[in-house]
C-alpha cells in the first residue's frame, strides 16, 4: 500500500542519516562497509531495530491469554496463511518480522503467558519488610 511504501522510504532516509552520522563520529572512510561500522559501534540498523520491536509486539500479542481477532489473525499470518489477509499490512509486517528473525518456533512453543501456579499475591494488610543498607566509611570519629 501507499502508506507502507512511504514508511519504508522514510525509514531508509533515516537509516541513511544514521549511517552518515556513524561515519562522521568514528571518522571512517567512505569505502568502509556499513555492516562493519554497525559492529564497531554496537549499533544496529533502524530496519533491524524496527523488525525486532515488531517481533516483540507480535510475541506479546500471540502469548496473551485473551483471545482476539488480531491475535488469531497474527497466528494465521505467522503460519504463512497469507491468503487470509487482503489489506491488513500491519499483521503481515509483524508476521514477516517474526519469520525473518526466525522466531516463529520459539514464540509458538512458549504457549500462553499465564500466571505461575506457585505465585501468590501478599494480602493487602501485610507490609513488605523494609531493608536498610548502611554503608560504613573507612574513618571513625574520635571520641
Amino acid at each position: 500500500t501507499m502508506r507502507h511504501r512511504l514508511l519504508t522510504h522514510c525509514l531508509s532516509g533515516i537509516g541513511l542519516a544514521q549511517n552518515n552520522a556513524i561515519r562522521v563520529i568514528v571518522k571512517a572512510p567512505t569505502w568502509t562497509k556499513i555492516e562493519n561500522l554497525h559492529m564497531e559501534t554496537g549499533l544496529t540498523s533502524l530496519q533491524t531495530r524496527a523488525e525486532r520491536l515488531t517481533a516483540c509486539f507480535a510475541t506479546k500479542l500471540i502469548t496473551r491469554a485473551r483471545e482476539s481477532d488480531v491475535k488469531n489473525g497474527l497466528l494465521r499470518a505467522v503460519n504463512l496463511n497469507r491468503d487470509v489477509f487482503n489489506k491488513k499490512t500491519r499483521l503481515l509486517c509483524a508476521a514477516d518480522a517474526v519469520s525473518r528473525l526466525k522466531l516463529k518456533d520459539t514464540i509458538l512453543s512458549k504457549g500462553l503467558d499465564t500466571m505461575s501456579p506457585d505465585f501468590s499475591t501478599p494480602a493487602p494488610w501485610e507490609s513488605l519488610p523494609t531493608v536498610f543498607n548502611i554503608l560504613q566509611t573507612g574513618t571513625r570519629k574520635a571520641d
